[in-house]
């Protein structure tokens, strides 16, 4: 069985503590379990062996709001948590995968639920709409 290789400029999912996963630029190339050196928000970081073994492959359009995850090129647990989280912090609270509506509670009202928008949905239909 190959190991996983990272490629300069290529993306990665790092494990993270409180988020799970986070986004990294590969600056140094690397395979699964031998020690690599990513770009984390701008930080350079240094990863050991132990470290890189749970990294996981990613496609820069994970940095997108993705409004169906289908759409993502890479669907793994990293890139749906991501794109729940990011769109979270935008307020876009629903997300599709495929047929399967996705609503991450938002703990405050959202001017969401508007007469305007109730009738858009009436009319058109969720499947011409955005979740």
């Amino acid at each position: 069985m190959s190991k996983l290789v990272f490629n300069y400029g290529g993306w990665c999912w790092i494990p993270h503590e409180e988020k799970m996963y986070v986004p990294a630029k590969v600056i140094e190339p690397f395979e699964a379990g031998s020690p690599g050196k990513v770009e984390i928000d701008g930080v350079p970081t240094k990863l050991s062996g132990a470290e890189t073994k749970n990294v996981l492959r990613m496609d820069e359009q994970s940095l997108d709001l993705v409004e169906n995850m289908v759409q993502l090129k890479e669907l793994n647990e990293a890139s749906i948590l991501h794109n729940l989280r990011i769109r979270f912090e935008a307020d876009e609270i629903y997300t599709s995968v495929g047929t399967i509506l996705v609503s991450v509670n938002p703990f405050k009202l959202l001017n969401i639920y508007t007469t305007e928008i109730l009738q858009q949905y009436r009319n058109k239909g969720y499947r011409n709409l955005p979740p």
